[in-house]
């Protein structure tokens, strides 16, 4: 539906995946406060993503080219260049079934409420209205000048707020500065979940009245992926600061990444797309990918370590290490390659920090996992630099029970040379989980590289395959 009315426009538009997710233990589904996140993701990937030209379009102007469509997930970079221009105003659709049959009456009638001085020449924010398809008139677009009024009360008092909203560049760019966006912290998003609030007080904004856009009835909501970060006390480290801790005197030429697996369950078809639309959703990474259908243990032949025996449990066990065998047995490794799991979406554009991290790992290595998670919490790992960590070595013993460190497997390099050796450790029964069995085997050369190379996902739907207990 929204494709073919886009298509009839003169203006581009872009589909973005949706994401979403509470951020809070009392910030439970179906809330103001879930559906206050929801819209505010989107916003996130603006401000990360988004570009701005030098010279944005004058207040009176609004742009066929300047049209932006988000629902919520990131966008991505084409040659380094913005995927995407939040010069001039952009139009941002946070629902999937609003349409709005002619945006050039929406300009027409904008142009007239600036010139009538029924809107000030500098607005910042206009929130049009969209109406119930069965009690709306589509062309009730007249010059109704009445229709616009000072936007005064908080916008999450009616049920139209995060619908269609006009956003001049420089209330973008202002936002972006005053709220001072840390993508992934707990802070940044319980500070979003009260922009309405903060655009009614701060922003010269406007609701317009007449029914432009029109609330279509649709079948059942979108599926949302839940995104979090694997390293939530932990910035994206930069290009740059990767760089300068490389040491001068050794640097090699960069080891690139030739190609990509993820494995994936074909029941998990959520999963599947969401791997399939980021893979492709950046021009500039040409490295070609691949998906790997996952194998699930045998329940009477396979039999996992004493506390991961029961029936469920190593069926994920064995099906991840059995996985992870046939990749290495049956598909091409030459080169360098990346293992995903199909709960991981890469944040680094062309995997340029990723390529310039191997940098910064002794060349011996066999295979480097990327974000490890609670690398803190469990033993106390063996760092080389302030990313880097030596994820099978620990320099003194913790309280722990369990002295070794498991990870998670959610993001891995492994290269050529180490293939036979990768094969013999993940080949070991009875079965382990397969970080674990890194983090315990002493003649692998393993590695954490922490950079905040991605982020997780996951659909309600599609919960993780591999119980606890």
């Amino acid at each position: 539906m929204m494709q073919g009315w886009l298509s009839a426009q003169h203006i581009p538009f872009f589909r973005i995946e949706a994401l979403a997710g509470a951020v809070h233990p009392r910030c439970f589904p179906l809330s103001i406060c879930h559906r206050n996140t929801r819209a505010m993701m989107a916003y996130t990937y603006l401000f990360e993503y988004g570009g701005f030209e030098p010279a944005p379009c004058q207040p009176t102007e609004l742009k066929s080219r300047d049209m932006f469509l988000s629902f919520g997930q990131r966008p991505q970079h084409t040659n380094g260049r913005p995927y995407y221009d939040l010069s001039g105003t952009t139009l941002i659709l946070h629902k999937d079934n609003i349409v709005i049959p002619q945006t050039d009456q929406l300009e027409r009638h904008l142009a007239d409420a600036i010139q009538c001085g029924q809107i000030a020449l500098d607005w910042e924010v206009i929130r049009i209205k969209c109406c119930r398809a069965q009690n709306s008139q589509e062309n009730n677009t007249s010059s109704n000048f009445s229709s616009w009024r000072p936007h005064l009360q908080p916008w999450d008092q009616e049920d139209s707020f995060f619908e269609a909203i006009l956003w001049k560049d420089t209330a973008l760019q202002r936002l972006f500065r005053t709220m001072g966006i840390t993508l992934g912290t707990q802070s940044t998003m319980g500070t979003l979940l009260r922009l309405d609030r903060f655009v009614a007080s701060n922003f010269r904004s406007y609701n317009q009245e007449v029914c432009f856009c029109v609330r279509q009835a649709t079948e059942k909501d979108v599926p949302v992926a839940v995104r979090t970060t694997v390293l939530p006390q932990e910035k994206k480290i930069s290009l740059q600061r990767i760089q300068q801790q490389t040491p001068l005197s050794d640097v090699l030429p960069p080891r690139k990444i030739e190609r990509v697996y993820y494995s994936n369950l074909d029941k998990n078809v959520l999963r599947k797309n969401m791997m399939e639309f980021w893979l492709n959703q950046d021009k500039s990474r040409t490295i070609p990918y691949k998906r790997i259908a996952a194998h699930v243990g045998d329940t009477e032949k396979d039999q996992c370590v004493e506390d991961k025996n029961a029936t469920k449990r190593c069926q994920g066990v064995a099906g991840l290490a059995r996985t992870l065998l046939h990749i290495l047995t049956n598909e091409t490794m030459n080169g360098t390659s990346l293992i995903l799991e199909d709960d991981f979406f890469i944040t680094d554009p062309a995997f340029k920090r990723m390529e310039a991290s191997i940098a910064l790992v002794p060349d011996d290595w066999d295979v480097i996992r990327f974000d490890c998670r609670d690398i803190y919490d469990q033993v106390d790992l063996k760092w080389l630099s302030p990313f880097v960590a030596k994820s099978n070595e620990f320099r003194h013993q913790k309280n722990c029970t369990r002295c070794f460190f498991c990870g998670g497997t959610h993001a891995m390099l492994v290269r050529e040379e180490s293939t036979e050796r990768l094969k013999r450790m993940w080949g070991q029964t009875p079965f382990d989980d397969v970080d674990c069995i890194i983090g315990r085997t002493k003649w692998i050369n393993s590695y954490c590289v922490n950079i905040g190379a991605g982020d997780m996902f996951n659909f309600a739907a599609e919960r993780s395959d591999i119980p606890k207990d």
